[in-house]
């Protein structure tokens, strides 16, 4: 697997351009982690800047994860879908505590190197889209 700044640009903007709202099929788990880390990144910074600006930062930050909510949630779903999975999987996160550590443990595993119900293999994202 390999994280990179230039690939995490590339999964994100590929994820709010071409796939905002995209809960089928399946994506690959070194893409997923790229968006994943990527995500965090620019949370902490936005975070970090207007966290403590009262509550127009609030507003702002509020905003932020709003934004993120639907391209993540497709993110996790397709993930899951990629290690044979339905995404209603994605519900385990809400179990107190433990939920999201299990999701994010099924979303390291490996994928199924073959086509699945759910589509075929998943390619890495290695270009910025057009």
């Amino acid at each position: 697997m390999e994280i990179s700044l230039d690939r995490m640009k590339a999964v994100i903007v590929t994820a709010f351009k071409k796939n905002f709202a995209k809960f089928d099929g399946r994506v690959s788990k070194n893409d997923f982690w790229n968006f994943l880390v990527g995500m965090m990144i620019i949370g902490a910074i936005v975070g970090g800047i207007f966290g403590a600006m009262g509550t127009v930062g609030r507003i702002i930050v509020s905003i932020y994860s709003l934004a993120i909510l639907v391209p993540s949630l497709g993110m996790y779903i397709r993930r899951v879908h990629d290690t044979d999975k339905a995404g209603t999987y994605v519900l385990i996160s809400l179990i107190p505590c433990i939920g999201i550590i299990l999701l994010l443990m099924q979303c390291w595993k490996d994928g199924n190197p073959a086509e699945n119900e759910f589509g075929p293999v998943p390619e890495d994202t290695t270009e910025m889209p057009a």
